[in-house]
Parts: C-alpha cells; sequence; structure tokens
C-alpha cells in the first residue's frame, strides 16, 4: 500500500497553495500596493511544511472515489490556505517567531487575507463543480469552532469552577484543533466522494480522536522544550516568564487527573501522560473509520494516512 503522502503529491500541493495565492497578488496587483503584505503571506507559503490537512482532504476524497480531480486538489489548496491564515495569527498570540515575517499588523492582515483567498475559492470551486453544498457549510463550522477554541484556550486556567479535567481538556483539542485540522478536511473529500450522513459522521468522531491524539503529543512537546529551558509554571497564569500562560494547559490537566503539584512535575510525566491517551485516542479513531461504507482496502490506506498525521513527529515541528 503506497502512502498518498509522497514529496511528489507535496510539489503538486506546493503549487496548487502558490497558485491560489499568485492569482490574487496579479488580480489586485498586491506586489504593488501592498508590497509588504504579499512578503509576510510568502514567508508562510515557503515555510517547510508537511501538508498535512489536504493530504488527508485527498486521502478521503480517494476513499470515496471523488471524481473532480482539479476540484478536488483546488478545495485541498485552500484548506491549507485557511490553516496558514490560523498560523499566522496563532503565532502572534503565542509570541512564537518560527517564521520570519514583518510587523504584527502586517501579519494580522496577511492572515486575513488568506481567510478571504481560501474561503472564496471554496466556494467557487463548489459551485462550479457542482459539489454539495455541505463542504461550504463544513468550512463554516470549521472556522467559527477553532476561533472559539482558540478564546477557550486563552481562558482555560482561568475559571475557578471549572478543574482542569482531561474531558475539557479534550473539549479544547475538539474546537481547537480536531475540527480544522482533521475534522473538516476528511468530511470535505469525502463530501466530493458522495458520502452520506453517516459516513460523515463517522469521519467527525474519528477526526475528532486524532485531534486529541495529534494535540496531546504537540502539547506534551511544547511543555517538555519550555521544562528543558528552565521555564516553569505554578498552574496560574502570568506567574513565570518564557510561555504564554496558555501552553501549560495540559500540565494542569495532568496534574489534576493524577493529583501531583504542577509543580512536582517533570517533562516524562507529561509526556507519558500524553502517551497514554494519544494511543488510545488514535486507536478509537481507526475503530472508527472501519465502519466506513467503502472497500476495505480504501478504509486501510485513508487509516495509514490518518495514523500517519498523528505518527509521524517531524509533522508537528512544520505542520
Amino acid at each position: 500500500m503506497t502512502s498518498l503522502h509522497t514529496p511528489a503529491l507535496i510539489t503538486v500541493v506546493d503549487d496548487a497553495v502558490s497558485g491560489l495565492f499568485s492569482e490574487v497578488v496579479r488580480e489586485h496587483a498586491l506586489d504593488r500596493t501592498a508590497p509588504q503584505l504579499v512578503a509576510a503571506v510568502q514567508a508562510y507559503l515557503q515555510r517547510p511544511a508537511k501538508r498535512l490537512r489536504p493530504t488527508l482532504l485527498m486521502a478521503a476524497a480517494r476513499a470515496f472515489e471523488a471524481p473532480h480531480g482539479e476540484a478536488v486538489l483546488r478545495l485541498a489548496a485552500a484548506t491549507e490556505l485557511l490553516h496558514l491564515f490560523a498560523l499566522m495569527h496563532d503565532d502572534l498570540l503565542d509570541q512564537d517567531m518560527r517564521v520570519a515575517a514583518s510587523s504584527s499588523a502586517v501579519r494580522v492582515l496577511g492572515g486575513d487575507l488568506l481567510f478571504v483567498i481560501g474561503y472564496r475559492t471554496i466556494v467557487r470551486v463548489v459551485a462550479g463543480a457542482g459539489l454539495p453544498g455541505e463542504i461550504v457549510d463544513t468550512v463554516n463550522h470549521a472556522a467559527i469552532t477553532t476561533l472559539a477554541g482558540q478564546a477557550m484556550e486563552l481562558h482555560f486556567a482561568e475559571d475557578p469552577d471549572q478543574a482542569p479535567t482531561l474531558e475539557r481538556l479534550f473539549e479544547l483539542y475538539d474546537r481547537k484543533t480536531g475540527w480544522y485540522t482533521f475534522v473538516a478536511p476528511l468530511q470535505i473529500g469525502a463530501l466530493c466522494g458522495g458520502a452520506g450522513v453517516h459516513d460523515r459522521d463517522l469521519l467527525a468522531a474519528a477526526g475528532r480522536k486524532l485531534g486529541h491524539a495529534f494535540q496531546l503529543r504537540d502539547d506534551a512537546a511544547d511543555i517538555g522544550t519550555f521544562l528543558e529551558a528552565g521555564i516553569t509554571t505554578s498552574g496560574r497564569p502570568g506567574e513565570r516568564a518564557g510561555a504564554p500562560p496558555w501552553e501549560f494547559n495540559l500540565a494542569r490537566v495532568v496534574a489534576h487527573e493524577t493529583t501531583t503539584p504542577i509543580d512536582r512535575l517533570t517533562a516524562g510525566d507529561i509526556a507519558g501522560f500524553a502517551r497514554y491517551h494519544a494511543d488510545s485516542a488514535r486507536g478509537e479513531a481507526v475503530r472508527l473509520l472501519t465502519g466506513l461504507s467503502v472497500p476495505a482496502a480504501r478504509v486501510a490506506e485513508l487509516s495509514q494516512e490518518a495514523c500517519r498525521s498523528v505518527d509521524d513527529d517531524a509533522l508537528r515541528s512544520v505542520f
């Protein structure tokens, strides 16, 4: 069985992503009227990337034998633009300088521009190819859910009436990561192939589990990096420097669930907790995917791609 996640496919997606942006730059002469804006966006377009979301969308489209080759590719590229929109804004919130770009104000505008281009592309492709309108509904839901998840993350530890439970963390992960990284790409690809409600529900459930697994491992890795650098937290916002308070939300949950003082947790404690629950979520996602009403070989290929997105550490560093 050959993985869809190959260098050749990534190159095709890269070209499609850059092409969508270039179309708008030419159409509106942005390179002349707003060169700083173009440069900020191009810095993100050119960063090393694994194109996780487009790959999952195309894997789902293949599983459901979608016939719209060019339409699927443009939808996949548009989801990557929506991801880059979220990433540009998220980097500002997290004070992350992983990509050299312009001022904060220009990054905000660049993210907004990417959202407009991505969303416009999806609406046009759906209308032009006669694809189900539920694709646009899925994008709308994912966008609003993700924005709500970002806000929820910032205030996760501030409410004294809500304990930092694992259940509450998973609700955060569903909103922050699960929907736009896994559920939406899987459902959009499946809708291109005419998937029914039952299959879309299974993909939503599996996508949320994949989101749990992915974000658990991602957060644990980030916290481990902070701890190695000597950055610690008491569990109360603002009582340590070097990272935003919400970066330690997983640590607060581990402390609560294991009844261990947060300042006594080690990187190994957090990584072990995350690995256990991530493996469980990954296994449940695979089980859910086996219920899809497509041939077993297609299910196996889709499961392989989905699991790779969770298992591959390299995906997290450049996703």
